[in-house]
């Protein structure tokens, strides 16, 4: 088992840690798990190393982790995460991206205290489709309650917030919630 670690040591914070991570590993072709992860990862370093080579540096340390062994039981990610329990007992955050993209529309899911914070990056983020990606979403989980219920009413105010749903398990945030 190969996991794949980068590190940008935090400028003010070095001992709060943010971690984001995605297996590379796959059932079988892996277009959307996690194949697109890993191109979202791999996107965000490009761009990460760009404002590193202007000067720029984070406030607190980045981890930037390709695990091993996911499809075989989260191997490279917990046996990860249990090597660094005492110094991720600090971290601030674990971003999953197993499937970044599949289809044309956006759907999150995060532990409760990071749902309000996925609601407001969605806002400032322009949707293809017009206005915000918040927008968008919002539009598409309406219709998707409409055709859940045909000739029903549903029960959704426009101003209620898009949900968020909840992760599930299996996937290599585990160890960072469950150790």
């Amino acid at each position: 088992v190969w996991d794949v670690v980068g590190k940008i040591p935090g400028s003010e914070l070095p001992d709060e840690w943010v971690v984001a991570g995605n297996h590379r590993d796959a059932w079988v072709f892996g277009a959307v798990d996690p194949g697109s992860g890993t191109v979202a990862m791999l996107e965000a370093v490009h761009g990460i190393g760009g404002l590193l080579a202007q000067g720029w540096k984070p406030r607190r340390t980045m981890y930037f982790c390709s695990w091993d062994a996911e499809e075989e039981g989260l191997i490279g990610s917990t046996e990860w995460a249990e090597e660094h329990a005492k110094q991720l007992a600090h971290a601030v955050a674990y971003i999953n991206t197993d499937a970044a993209v599949s289809g044309s529309r956006f759907e999150a899911s995060a532990v409760p205290s990071l749902k309000q914070f996925v609601r407001e990056v969605t806002m400032e983020v322009a949707s293809p489709k017009g206005g915000s990606v918040y927008e968008q979403w919002k539009k598409d989980q309406l219709e998707a309650g409409a055709r859940r219920h045909p000739g029903r009413e549903v029960e959704v105010q426009m101003s209620s917030e898009v949900r968020v749903d909840d992760g599930g398990g299996g996937s290599d945030y585990t160890p960072f919630l469950q150790h």
